[in-house]
């Protein structure tokens, strides 16, 4: 047995024309069950691992079809196909066939609709319940009819995402945690899961290239992006704090940098900081003055925010212990090329003479010239509005220090 939606048919009657959209039906057979046997019974969805959900809908006979309606006609609870998607973290499918859209990626809010619903499991539950549980779910659109999402693997995700919820924190985690709840308290999704759904979207657009994902649009399915979001904040590898490291040994120290900045590049706090970062500071580079903010789809700005003092083992994850540059005066202050000082007036970009000889090791093909350009003050506009903000004079010290500890003094 399974559910399928089912073209409005006439249309051209008066409310098809205004409606334009089809319906879900029952069909087909289940163990002997035939669409009549399950109807005027209230629909429960048995999820998997323990859970359903009471969709307060039912299957009703309607205009000689075994159509799925609302309980109660007055309430505004989603219809089945509405309920499932929500669940599954998935874009929001339409009955309107004639607003699907005709490329792929075929999920897309509005743009797509769920074709058939295949039942694995069908059981009467005394005299007024239907419990069913989900084999596969076909979507489609206007060009591609028969796309196979595999439900219990992608529910297995969605609890993936839930249980490691924690790690990914903020407004993400947040949402998360409420979709989870929604889902567990085994009642019908409501409209407000069907917000969650749509604010995690738009909450992972806007904070994919942070977590340095690329391709996640608002309208698009949100789950892949979750996953690898969840992955990155699993990374729990740690480099040794600089605390722990004598000044004198500068190679190791300057090691320690190296390999905190790949690791905060990963993980989920990082992420926010990296957004706190860019709005700080307008996404424009504190070394050369350049704007570049994300203008494409996947939300990845032309800017990086750069940690001064790479200690995770303090969480230092804060705007004051971070400055926003380019990617190529990251590359440099991460190397030691240039650094940022704190002057009676403000701030200053200095080459040190350390980097000065480095580079003339190097030979010909490489020169410091543009790592002198951008030597001197820098200009108070490219600084955050809030002073709260601005660089710490102690964190760039300390920097200092770890990359130079012989002018420690």
């Amino acid at each position: 047995m399974r559910i399928s939606w089912r073209s409005s048919g006439n249309r051209s009657s008066a409310d098809a024309k205004r409606q334009g959209r089809g319906e879900y039906e029952f069909s087909d057979q289940f163990d002997g069950l035939g669409p009549r046997d399950v109807l005027n019974r209230r629909i429960i969805v048995e999820l998997g691992s323990g859970l359903e959900i009471n969709t307060q809908l039912e299957g009703r006979w309607t205009r000689s079809k075994p159509t799925i309606r609302r309980i109660d006609s007055s309430s505004r609870t989603p219809l089945i196909q509405l309920q499932l998607a929500a669940v599954l973290l998935m874009p929001k499918p339409i009955r309107t066939d004639r607003s699907w859209g005709h490329y792929r990626p075929v999920m897309q809010d509005d743009l797509y609709g769920i074709l058939h619903i295949n039942l694995n499991k069908v059981e009467l539950v005394g005299t007024d319940a239907l419990r069913i549980g989900i084999g596969e779910v076909i979507v489609g659109n206007a060009m591609y009819q028969a796309e196979e999402l595999r439900y219990a693997e992608r529910l297995e995700l969605v609890r993936r995402c839930w249980h490691r919820k924690d790690a990914i924190n903020g407004e993400i985690g947040g949402l998360l945690a409420e979709h989870e709840r929604q889902v567990r308290a085994g009642g019908p999704i409501l409209e407000r899961g069907l917000e969650v759904v749509k604010q995690l979207q738009e909450e992972m657009a806007r904070s994919a290239g942070d977590f340095g994902i690329v391709g996640n649009a608002p309208t698009g399915d949100v789950l892949p992006s979750l996953v690898e979001a969840v992955a990155i904040a699993d990374v729990s590898s740690q480099p040794v704090p600089l605390d722990a490291i004598h000044p004198e040994q500068q190679e190791l120290r300057r090691r320690s940098v190296r390999q905190w900045a790949q690791h905060a590049a990963r993980g989920a706090e990082s992420a926010r900081f990296r957004r706190q970062m860019r709005e700080a500071y307008r996404s424009t580079c504190v070394i050369c003055g350049l704007q570049l903010p994300p203008l494409g789809g996947d939300g990845n700005p032309g800017v990086d925010a750069a940690h001064i003092l790479p200690w995770r083992h303090y969480d230092l994850d804060v705007v004051q212990n971070g400055l926003c540059l380019c990617k190529l005066h990251h590359w440099a202050f991460d190397e030691g090329l240039i650094e940022v000082r704190k002057t009676d007036s403000g701030y200053a970009v200095a080459v040190p003479p350390e980097a000065e000889e480095r580079v003339a090791a190097f030979g010909a093909g490489f020169s410091a010239e543009f790592l002198r350009q951008c030597q001197g003050a820098i200009q108070g506009s490219r600084l955050p509005e809030n002073q709260g903000n601005w660089p710490s004079q102690a964190y760039l010290e300390e920097r200092r220090r770890a990359f130079n500890p012989e002018q420690s003094n």
